[in-house]
């Protein structure tokens, strides 16, 4: 009988060991399924991102091809003005440099590559982050450009108001949107990771 309770209290420890193992396993597995699950979530959401980034370039690609402004007055002049260039049938015709459109066409250009380009940032998020802030920024400039520089100077050598209510712009302005949308997605996928190197045992 007293050679017995050795094994029992041998078995209790064993057994103590092995819930104390088995606990543990369960809380590394929980740990790691939270993990996994975090990262599943961010693919998740980098793809959404992504998405974003590929609308923008598309938006503003598409933007070359539609009227930006137009300048119409009944007697004489009919211009109409598209990041590619102009289209002037009036008569006579504007006096409008081609430097005019250059600068317009070299930062929507720019915004178009800097939209790929971030697409393929998706392993470098403050890189990322950073080049969809300045892309936000670029595409401000792009807009700035229309209504101050473009407009304006169009608007005193035609005398005519100029209309903007015209496709591109808002193209340009759905571009700005998606870019504002990665960026905010991104910076929140950049949280969740640090979120789950926290859980990390």
């Amino acid at each position: 009988m007293v050679g017995i309770l050795p094994d029992f209290a041998g078995a209790g420890q064993r057994y103590g060991i092995l819930t104390a193992e088995v606990f543990y396993g369960a809380g590394v597995f929980k740990i790691k399924g939270r993990r996994i699950f975090a990262q599943k979530l961010i693919t998740m959401i980098q793809r959404i991102q992504s998405l974003y980034l590929a609308l923008c370039a598309t938006v503003l690609v598409l933007a070359f091809f539609f009227p930006l402004l137009t300048y119409i007055d009944n007697s004489q002049i009919y211009l109409e003005v598209f990041i590619s260039g102009l289209r002037d049938s009036s008569s006579p015709a504007v006096e409008a440099g081609k430097s005019l459109l250059l600068g317009l066409q070299i930062v929507t250009a720019g915004a178009v590559l800097l939209s790929v380009l971030s697409i393929f940032l998706y392993k470098n998020r403050p890189a990322q982050l950073k080049l969809v802030r300045f892309l936000a920024g670029l595409i401000l400039v792009d807009i700035a450009l229309v209504f101050f520089q473009v407009g304006g100077m169009l608007s005193a050598l035609t005398g005519i108001e100029t209309d903007f209510n015209h496709p591109a712009i808002y193209l340009m302005l759905a571009g700005l949107v998606f870019a504002v949308l990665a960026f905010r997605g991104i910076r929140k996928d950049e949280a969740m990771v640090r979120s789950a190197d926290r859980l990390r045992p």
